[in-house]
């Protein structure tokens, strides 16, 4: 019996290995490609309102600014929430089915918004079902990001999300903007968002019907309670506190992006003369480095190791790009290139950030991978919120400068607390913890 055991296993060493396809070496598992189509096209027509809906809200409708700005505020806190939602739901339902629902739910809300709450102009019913496409979205894409972090190679799971974090950010910042710039003078808001439901339609069908699991690696729901998930989502943060201490440096991350978009525009354009026009222009700049960056880090990280990366390339990069940012233009004046120079610069450090969503989940067991990734998405979405309001109680206090300065101690603090968000052993990857320490992460 035991020879014949033998004779099996020198078999099945012997047959060789699966040849691995182009999509599998730049990171993409077997089933996954069609997802990064997917969920681009979708954040592209959900984000399509993102740059102006703000100023439709008072212009075009009627609300007052401050009101607008609570509906966005309203519309974040329910994404945010969401978001962490979507660990509980995929250890119980399965990423396939909670994308499902985040598709179906949003396309459900927007059409109330757009069809049944803007002709009302009524500021309580835009409110409610605006908010309500805010938990779509979330479902859709951090589901699909839990099934790439499920299916990704040892060693490769920094690149495997990179692709992920490169099609949102491509969708929402370059596609949904230059799609949006385009069509709103032509066919005017209302339509505007029209078309963005159907390009979102589209994204969301692609996704939910092409995006699959080979038969030998199924990703199988993990719990049978949401109660006891959404528990151990909430837990996992004082359990294992690496991955809160790792969630506090996404929102860093996020709350600095978000920061320097609310005062930086003002700044370039009331302190250093600048036109508006030129001012905003130096976002899109960033995207140019930003945006790329997040595959070229995706695929570096996996070399240069993934707590590394964040500490050592990401956190003192931002930290300088804001510094100089901000001086730079008060020691040489209005000057449109070097400005852009630097928000190339800063771009790279922004991006270098992609390896939290492979490191933060690889702290843990992987049952509770889909729990710990939650926490780097609810990051993101209060991150949206706490940049804006840094900004909000400090400028009228400290001013430009000050402001500039508490977003640079950011950054420095997020270096420090990588001394603590580390694998086991002080491991690059999961592809390099030793088997001492592997039972850390089992």
């Amino acid at each position: 019996m035991n020879s014949l055991n033998d004779s099996e296993i020198d078999k099945n060493e012997a047959r060789p290995r699966p040849r691995e396809s182009v999509t599998e070496k730049i990171g993409l598992p077997r089933g996954t490609p069609w997802g990064i189509v997917a969920t681009t096209i979708f954040v592209v027509g959900d984000a399509l309102e993102v740059t102006w809906i703000s100023s439709f809200f008072s212009s075009d409708i009627g609300i007052a600014l401050s009101q607008a700005a609570w509906i966005i505020t309203v519309f974040g806190i329910v994404t945010a929430v969401a978001s962490y939602a979507v660990g509980p739901l995929v250890m119980v339902m399965g990423p396939r089915k909670v994308m499902f629902l985040g598709f179906i739910g949003w396309i459900v809300a927007d059409i109330l918004f757009i069809a049944v709450a803007l002709p009302t102009q009524n500021y309580w019913l835009i409110l409610v079902t605006y908010a309500i496409r805010g938990v779509g979205t979330p479902l859709f894409a951090f589901a699909f990001v839990t099934w790439l972090n499920a299916r990704a190679l040892a060693g490769r799971e920094a690149r495997t999300q990179a692709w992920f974090w490169f099609c949102i950010s491509g969708g929402q910042q370059i596609i949904g903007a230059a799609i949006a710039a385009t069509l709103l003078p032509v066919i005017g808001p209302i339509h505007t968002l029209w078309v963005g439901l159907g390009i979102a339609i589209i994204g969301g069908l692609i996704g939910v019907t092409l995006v699959r699991d080979p038969e030998d690696a199924k990703v199988q729901p993990t719990s049978t309670s949401f109660a006891e998930s959404f528990a151990s989502a909430v837990s996992i943060v004082w359990r294992e506190p690496r991955v809160g201490v790792g969630a506090i440096v996404k929102l860093i991350n996020i709350a600095g992006i978000f920061a320097m978009m609310v005062f930086y525009v003002p700044y370039l354009t009331t302190e250093i003369g600048i036109p508006v026009g030129n001012a905003v222009l130096t976002f899109t700049i960033l995207g140019i480095t930003g945006v790329p960056g997040n595959l070229v880090w995706g695929w570096l990280s996996d070399r240069l190791g993934w707590a590394n990366t964040i500490q050592w390339v990401a956190s003192p990069v931002n930290a300088i790009a804001i510094a100089l940012l901000y001086f730079v233009p008060q020691w040489i004046g209005p000057n449109f290139v070097a400005i852009s120079a630097l928000m190339l610069f800063w771009g790279i450090g922004t991006s270098a950030y992609v390896p939290l969503s492979a490191l933060v989940p690889a702290l843990v067991a992987k049952r509770e991978q889909p729990a710990a990734l939650g926490t780097v998405t609810l990051a993101t979405g209060v991150g949206q919120l706490i940049g804006p309001a840094i900004v909000a109680a400090l400028l009228p206090m400290i001013g430009f400068q000050g402001v500039a300065w508490a977003v640079v101690g950011m950054y420095v603090l997020s270096l420090l607390l990588m001394f603590y968000v580390q694998l086991p052993g002080r491991a690059r990857t999961t592809a390099s913890i030793s088997p001492e320490d592997e039972k850390v992460t089992s």
